[in-house]
């Protein structure tokens, strides 16, 4: 979800926290947050992911 425009020159963070880690399968589910220089949230969601087997 887009919640604030972002514009040229801006500083932006994304940030990731692991909701869960599948089991059987390679894939986790994440929690997305991206800031900007402020500290005013311009998108968040959950995403899932591929995971890669260290090594």
């Amino acid at each position: 979800k887009f919640t604030a425009p972002v514009y040229i020159g801006d500083t932006i963070t994304a940030d990731a926290e692991v909701l869960s880690v599948h089991e059987t399968k390679p894939v986790c589910q994440l929690r997305i947050r991206v800031t900007r220089q402020t500290g005013e949230t311009v998108l968040e969601g959950e995403a899932w992911c591929y995971t890669f087997a260290a090594g």
